[in-house]
């Protein structure tokens, strides 16, 4: 599925179907936000996400557009971390801060 909410909703839908839950691989592709960050926090159906980090990709724009001003030269291609994340290494990569989770961006900056 393409994005955290289509994932929940996929998940809800099974769950409304009466199926058991932990028997299905929900895996996502974003992580971004409170309810898709909850949901493999959780676990249950959800196994795995493809992580694009968008924080990360939003800085990564601004120090283009920066450096395009700047009249800087730049590089070719523009590279923002990604990565599989599984239950298991959830904590790894984000940090608890209240009711959500915020990236590790000491773990992100090994990617």
């Amino acid at each position: 599925m393409h994005g955290c909410d289509s994932t929940i909703g996929a998940v809800e839908a099974a769950k409304a179907l009466g199926m058991d839950l932990n028997s299905l691989c929900a895996i996502t592709y974003g992580l971004e936000g409170k309810a898709g960050r909850g949901a493999l926090y959780e676990g249950g159906a959800y196994k795995f996400a493809l992580a694009f980090f968008p924080e990360a990709v939003g800085m990564t724009c601004v120090d283009a557009a920066v450096a395009a001003i700047e009249g800087e030269a730049l590089p070719e291609v523009y590279e923002s971390p990604t990565t599989v994340v599984s239950r298991g290494e959830f904590e790894e990569y984000f940090v608890k801060n209240g009711d959500t989770w915020n990236i590790n961006f000491d773990k992100l900056n090994e990617l």
